[in-house]
């Protein structure tokens, strides 16, 4: 690799590695989960018809934050990958050997998470469930008919379900598209 391809690669690890670090403190922080909780308490506290459904909201907008998050993380870290491999070996004045951190990562995935989306997963579905129950009894109180009320569950419901499944199928596009570049590099290595 020349020298000029090797230092732009390098300039290029340098500022995706920075970019990914903000993600990954900021969108995966304690900071969503507390907003999420103390905000969902708040509205419910507070007398009010449609503090339920704002309740709802605020979690399909922290799950949106989320997914976002994710998106970007996916985005960022299959870059690193394939700059790690594409650099492998071509550091000058060190031994040929892999640099391979989100190599790993990426490809390991991130255990850590899973504990905290589980635990994320069990609180936000217990503050939907009590988001929702108060929108219901709201609803009930305005006398809406039982078609709209149910609809006026599930939309929101729908709605974070839909926002969770693309979180998924860019967990899954991420993991097919890291064991490509990971298998081109093994038969371009062999």
């Amino acid at each position: 690799m020349d020298e000029q391809r090797l230092k732009a690669m390098l300039a290029e690890y340098a500022v995706l590695c920075s970019t990914f670090d903000k993600h990954l403190t900021v969108g995966y922080s304690v900071i969503p989960a507390a907003l999420t909780a103390v905000g969902g308490f708040v509205i419910l506290a507070q007398p009010g018809a449609y503090n339920g459904l704002a309740a709802a909201a605020i979690i399909l907008v922290v799950v949106a934050w989320m997914g976002v998050s994710h998106g970007l993380l996916s985005m960022y870290g299959l870059r690193l990958v394939e700059i790690e491999v594409e650099l492998d070996g071509s550091l000058p004045g060190l031994p040929p050997q892999r640099a391979a951190f989100f190599t790993r990562a990426i490809g390991r995935g991130f255990p850590i998470l899973l504990p905290y989306l589980s635990a994320f997963f069990l609180v936000g579905s217990a503050a939907m469930f009590l988001a929702l129950s108060e929108w219901w009894q709201t609803m009930t109180k305005l006398a809406w008919l039982p078609a709209f009320k149910v609809l006026g569950v599930l939309a929101p419901v729908l709605a974070t379900v839909l926002v969770l499944g693309n979180i998924y199928w860019v967990e899954r596009k991420t993991q097919r598209r890291m064991s490509r570049i990971l298998a081109r590099d093994s038969t371009s290595s062999a």
